[in-house]
């Protein structure tokens, strides 16, 4: 997905966020288990 950033939390699970900067802050989009598909 563009704009957003993906972030491995655990060898399982990775989490998939955005940041906006201009209000200084993080909006998780998703969480996605590792045996999931993944575009």
């Amino acid at each position: 997905m563009e704009g957003t950033r993906e972030l491995v939390i655990h060898p399982h699970f990775v989490l998939v966020y955005e940041v906006d900067s201009q209000w200084g802050k993080v909006y998780i989009l998703r969480v996605l288990h590792t045996a999931q598909k993944w575009p």
